[in-house]
């Protein structure tokens, strides 16, 4: 019986944490920063480009749009619990393409790590909240 109390407990917690992140990721974010590693552990976080600056909006019913550049996207997302602060965002497009990513916050701002741009290196994007 024992046995079983602390698997609800950890089920209840990690669900509860998911909650909690999903609640932070509600509104719409905008891309200002790209960070790419050559390799090297040398990575910089650089300014990201008008032309390649876009939104996330991430709505209660699971449902997103990705607005701007060159790849609009709507469809649904999944957050599930991983380790500490990191979470796993699977994306899933309305033309049936998946992306599957880490994110977390740092000081407000939304990262995601081996962001959706199936990078060689480390990579990631910086958002910033704007509703």
């Amino acid at each position: 019986m024992k046995y079983y109390i602390v698997i609800l407990f950890f089920v209840l917690f990690a669900c509860n944490k998911s909650s909690e992140q999903a609640n932070k990721l509600i509104g719409k974010w905008k891309l200002i920063e790209i960070y790419n590693d050559p390799g090297d552990g040398n990575g910089v976080w650089l300014k990201a480009s008008d032309e390649n600056t876009y939104t996330y909006q991430f709505n209660n019913d699971n449902t997103f749009s990705k607005d701007g550049s060159n790849n609009d996207c709507d469809g649904v997302y999944l957050i599930d619990y991983r380790l500490e602060q990191y979470y796993i965002l699977t994306l899933t497009c309305h033309k049936n393409l998946e992306i599957t990513s880490i994110f977390y916050f740092n000081n407000g701002y939304l990262i995601i790590d081996g962001a959706p741009n199936n990078c060689d290196e480390s990579c990631a994007e910086k958002f910033v909240r704007v509703e």
